[in-house]
């Protein structure tokens, strides 16, 4: 996905979609074509800021409560989905 959009809500209906990776448009054309070669090899390109958006998605206090609006209204599958890209696996067919 390569989108101007930086919000949870674009981040997390990209990845749930579908997307093996995540960039912003403002991320230099040597970066975009590194990211497509990872895609091509497997990899979940993004950047560290989407990256740590992902990450905090996944941290929630000790109450157990999620820590945004956004990851409230993910389904079931898209915590899996998320899950699973947060450790490392790629989506099967998606290149």
């Amino acid at each position: 996905m390569l989108t101007v959009y930086e919000d949870s809500d674009h981040i997390f209906d990209a990845l749930a979609a579908g997307a093996s990776g995540y960039l912003l448009k403002r991320t230099p054309r040597n970066e975009v074509l590194a990211a497509i070669q990872q895609v091509y090899e497997g990899g979940s390109p993004m950047t560290s800021y989407i990256a740590r958006k992902v990450v905090q998605a996944f941290q929630r206090p000790a109450t157990g409560a999620a820590t945004s609006p956004a990851t409230d209204a993910l389904s079931p599958r898209e915590w899996e989905v998320l899950r699973l890209l947060a450790r490392g696996l790629r989506l099967q067919g998606n290149r």
